[in-house]
């Protein structure tokens, strides 16, 4: 299947040779609409917003980052409107298809991003997660997606949804090459706090289906075995409860409004 057949891409998509060789030489990858790429005006899943900006007279480091490192940009993958949903289908034209499940949404927002990478047509994709936007559609493609801590990668150059929370992550196949990805866009040198415990929210488990429970388990026991750190059972309230949800979502909502309210009632 094509990139055309999978509707993946914006219908102004772009490419972009990689400007240098490095780790990632051979490997080709898509990324969300709404990161800058200079003389390309990011449709941020809307077409009302194209129309209404201009085209970018910059390049965001993290695509200048993995084009110097050998990688090549085939395209630029739709999004649901204005990052702001977990479907998959509430964007520009046809919503993207997940070749896993051909009669399910791909999940969003990086919809784009994750069809893109599950037809096996890219090795790797660039996605922002604020709400679950990388999770949920790797979760529903059934790839590897990483939304790594909050500041952990450079956000220069990313239109915002919400910007206490917003993160740029990456979606693979592979997980080896999700790290190594990780690596290319993150700050090398900067002290990292290693490991020493996991934790698993019970309550979760029940909500999983019992494969997802075992493969979990098993791969929990895998990396104290490799790596020798503590596990310890925890209640899901200690992670999340009503009034922390309600929280984001004020805050959230306050940092999208401060960033497109203004656009948002002039059109409509």
């Amino acid at each position: 299947m094509s990139m055309k057949d999978l509707h993946c891409l914006t219908n102004d998509s772009l490419e972009l040779e990689h400007t240098a060789n490095g780790v990632l030489d051979g490997k080709t990858f898509v990324a969300k609409d709404l990161i800058a790429v200079e003389g390309h005006i990011s449709s941020f899943g809307n077409a009302r917003w194209r129309e209404t900006h201009s085209a970018s007279q910059t390049t965001s480091p993290t695509i200048s980052r993995l084009l110097g490192v050998g990688a090549d940009l085939v395209g630029m993958a739709k999004l649901d409107q204005l990052a702001g949903s977990l479907v998959g289908n509430i964007g520009e034209d046809e919503a993207p298809i997940n070749t896993l499940y051909t009669d399910r949404f791909t999940g969003g927002s990086s919809s784009g991003s994750a069809s893109a990478v599950a037809s096996g047509l890219v090795d790797f994709a660039i996605g922002t997660d604020t709400a679950g936007s990388v999770r949920v559609p790797a979760a529903a493609c059934g790839l590897y997606g990483l939304r790594p801590s909050y500041d952990a990668l450079s956000k220069e150059g990313v239109l915002p949804w919400a910007d206490a929370f917003d993160a740029v992550g990456i979606l693979s196949k592979e997980l080896g090459l999700v790290s190594a990805v990780f690596d290319v866009l993150s700050e090398k040198g900067v002290e990292q706090t290693p490991i020493t415990k996991i934790f698993l929210p019970k309550a979760a488990f029940e909500l999983a289906s019992p494969e997802a429970t075992e493969a979990i388990i098993a791969a929990t026991h895998e990396i104290v075995e490799k790596q020798g750190v503590s596990v310890e059972e925890i209640d899901f309230t200690d992670c999340i409860d009503q009034s922390i949800a309600d929280l984001f979502s004020r805050i959230a909502s306050r940092d999208n409004w401060k960033a497109h309210g203004e656009w948002i009632t002039e059109n409509n």
